[in-house]
């Protein structure tokens, strides 16, 4: 018969796990799913929440990024397209190559319809910061310029051309400005 001392921490270190447990889901899945408050108010929230918690990045993120690379406006085309700025380079990506198996299910059909533009930008971005092991400056360089020239250039982002370091600034700083917006700062 087990003595009664044993019992209860038994049962209280099956109590202390389980709340451990708990915290560490909340704290992985969290960021994904709150931060829709903060940033600009959008009619592509609902879509942007969506996209945000199937790839697990931050929606404060994908917002920085398109308020840099469109400034909220879908209608963006020429190279960069839609909400997301996305390249053709990037949807032929997507069907093909190592992020296809990132992004299996993902298919473009009209890169300017909200929808489509968000999922596909949100996937390719996970993929890249999986790439880069979760470095977001990185991830963001190789979204803007291309992941096979910033692995020829060693991932040094400082090597890469102005543009796309101003790109991957900008959303940082916007990505910062946000996190404010709902006490993420300490994050």
């Amino acid at each position: 018969m087990p003595k009664k001392g044993v019992a209860i921490t038994s049962e209280l270190g099956v109590i202390i796990l389980t709340i451990l447990v708990v915290l560490i889901v909340l704290l992985a899945v969290v960021p994904y799913l709150m931060g829709e408050e903060a940033g600009p108010k959008t009619p592509y929230d609902h879509i942007i929440k969506t996209a945000t918690g199937e790839y697990r990045v931050e929606i404060v993120m994908i917002k920085a990024m398109m308020k840099v690379g469109s400034d909220f406006d879908p209608s963006l085309s020429g190279d960069r397209i839609g909400l997301m700025a996305i390249t053709q380079r990037m949807i032929n990506d997507l069907r093909s190559g190592e992020s296809s198996e990132h992004c299996d299910k993902m298919e473009v059909k009209d890169p300017q319809e909200p929808e489509q533009n968000i999922e596909a930008g949100t996937c390719y971005f996970s993929y890249l910061l999986e790439r880069y092991n979760n470095n977001k400056l990185q991830a963001l360089v190789a979204y803007h310029w291309e992941p096979s020239k910033l692995d020829g250039v060693g991932k040094d982002t400082e090597k890469a051309p102005g543009g796309s370091r101003n790109y991957a600034k900008n959303v940082m700083g916007f990505y910062n400005e946000y996190k404010k917006d709902i006490g993420w700062d300490f994050v």
